[in-house]
């Protein structure tokens, strides 16, 4: 390839992406005429500063301040999308080429917890796109976790987060059993754990602040297997994955039709479980009423199930965190968090700023931002900075010397190449 001055020039830049990096931004800055991407790092008070000017065509997925997670799309339609995954800090480091999907609104995600990533990737080669492959990115290294091998599947349910790590929920598609997982980064080491107990399906979760509880049931043995009691438990999971089974309830099958139990959540040092009956007559030709009744609570700890009488609504709190998400359907999630600096809130409305009570008037419609650092802002042709007091418009330096340099080596090249050519057809 023969290199010529467009590689720096002062014709017209399309910017294609901002994130904070360290004190500043990095920048990809994309040149018009050969469709070139440069690296920029704009630190403020400090200016710019050119760290690659010929950077893959690449976008920003999620910036850790430090780390930078970049993807290549290398697909040309809308399905069936193959991506490179990268990371950047100070170094470009090639994590593997995924396959993605935006068919029926499935596709590969990937989720931030504030210690490492979880990337699931939508796995197509069942031609089910509840299928994924689990990888936990921690680093510059990515692990992967699930499947041990092509005959082990599960339908994805939900992600949640813990602190440290993730669970990870999935029904086996061949005993309909619905299963827990536990991801965490601890040490050095990725720990993968399967907390599904023997012949129980998981059910909802809760978080009371220190441990999580799920509510198990045999209720996959009793549809499906002809299993002839119903049988609850409540698990209790500590945050490392060490967990405890407390029986709470059993019944026959035959009393347990429309018969349901709920985990509500935690409550004065224990959790509360409510039983409860749920059932729908037909009011006519096309329609139906549906009613239910409260037949007691349990009250749960780690040493016994207690049951109360139907005497009063009972209320409990129930935290279930999801993950930030910053990849999915095929692009990353630019919204999935708010803009915010210094505490407070930035909302951009085109070509105002509005923040702290005050609007401050923009010299451009923004379309890209990011507040790691003071905010910076870009309608992809033109740059500028807000610090919390006022907005300044601000331009990338043309590089005069980097223009020769590249220009004569590019010269020289071309001259090599050509001799090259010359004495190839002489011989």
């Amino acid at each position: 390839m023969v290199l010529t001055p467009s590689f720096v020039s002062a014709e017209p830049l399309r910017v294609t992406g901002i994130t904070h990096y360290h004190n500043g931004f990095l920048i990809l800055v994309n040149l018009t005429s050969n469709d070139t991407t440069q690296l920029w790092f704009f630190e403020p008070g400090k200016g710019f500063r050119l760290l690659n000017a010929t950077f893959p065509e690449l976008t920003f997925i999620h910036s850790t301040g430090d780390r930078v997670m970049l993807y290549r799309n290398l697909s040309e339609g809308p399905y069936l999308q193959n991506f490179e995954l990268y990371t950047y800090d100070g170094k470009l480091h090639f994590l593997g080429n995924y396959s993605e999907t935006n068919n029926w609104g499935v596709g590969s995600r990937i989720y931030w917890n504030g210690r490492f990533y979880l990337f699931l990737e939508a796995d197509w080669s069942t031609q089910r796109g509840d299928y994924y492959n689990w990888y936990a990115i921690v680093g510059n290294k990515i692990y992967k976790v699930f499947p041990p091998n092509s005959d082990s599947s599960l339908y994805l349910l939900g992600v949640w987060e813990l602190p440290g790590g993730y669970f990870v929920e999935g029904e086996d598609p061949m005993s309909y059993q619905d299963q827990l997982f536990l991801i965490a980064f601890k040490g050095s080491r990725i720990v993968f754990r399967n907390l599904t107990p023997a012949n129980l399906s998981v059910g909802r979760l809760c978080f009371n602040g220190t441990h999580f509880a799920a509510l198990d049931s045999n209720w996959f043995k009793v549809i499906f297997y002809n299993a002839s009691v119903w049988e609850y438990y409540l698990q209790l999971i500590s945050s490392n994955g060490n967990y405890q089974l407390i029986h709470v309830d059993s019944f026959a099958k035959e009393k347990g039709e429309h018969v349901y139990l709920d985990l509500l959540g935690y409550r004065e040092g224990a959790w509360v479980i409510r039983k409860y009956k749920y059932w729908c007559n037909r009011t006519g030709s096309y329609s139906r009423k549906c009613l239910e009744r409260t037949l007691n609570y349990f009250l749960v700890s780690s040493e016994s199930a207690k049951k109360l009488d139907n005497t009063s609504n009972l209320t409990a709190f129930c935290i279930r965190s999801k993950p930030q998400p910053v990849f999915g359907g095929e692009v990353p999630i630019k919204h999935s968090y708010s803009l915010v600096l210094k505490g407070e809130n930035v909302t951009i409305n085109g070509s105002l700023l509005l923040y702290d009570g005050k609007s401050f008037k923009l010299p451009f419609n923004a379309t890209i931002a990011d507040c790691g650092n003071g905010c910076l802002l870009s309608n992809g042709e033109e740059l500028a900075y807000f610090d919390g007091y006022t907005v300044k418009p601000i331009k990338l330096p043309v590089n005069r010397a980097m223009i020769r340099w590249l220009s004569l080596l590019g010269v020289t090249f071309a001259l090599l190449f050509i001799g090259g050519l010359a004495k190839a057809r002489r011989r």
